[in-house]
């Protein structure tokens, strides 16, 4: 169960560009994956980890999205579109959930900045 969880988040970062107008595929991935690991590290979603805000920033500036892109449309439809399946997963399993955005997001994780640090 864990790994089909792990590979839902993975696939939810990886829709086509043209879903999202002007959003690259690198471009939304950075913006699901900083909306998945924001949702899991915020309001006790998942309890032993906290999300870095600074992290995410950074993920998404190494995408090349720039201030301006955070007011688009498409950028809010591919964040609502990653916290729908973000919210539906931890429903599902919340404990395999923490424990898939954990190692996604956390140390040693599929980025090179760590969104997700241990409480």
């Amino acid at each position: 169960m864990r790994r089909f969880i792990l590979a839902a988040l993975i696939s939810a970062a990886g829709i086509l560009a043209a879903a999202a107008g002007d959003l690259t595929d690198t471009q939304i991935s950075a913006v699901k994956m900083a909306t998945i690991a924001r949702f899991a590290g915020t309001k006790n979603i998942c309890p032993h980890v906290h999300f870095v805000e600074a992290a995410s920033f950074k993920v998404m500036a190494d995408a090349g999205i720039e201030p301006d892109m955070l007011q688009s449309p498409e950028f809010g439809d591919v964040v609502t579109e990653a916290a729908l399946v973000a919210i539906e997963k931890q429903r599902e399993n919340p404990s395999d959930f923490c424990e898939a955005t954990w190692k996604l997001f956390g140390p040693g994780g599929a980025l090179r900045w760590q969104m997700l640090e241990a409480n």
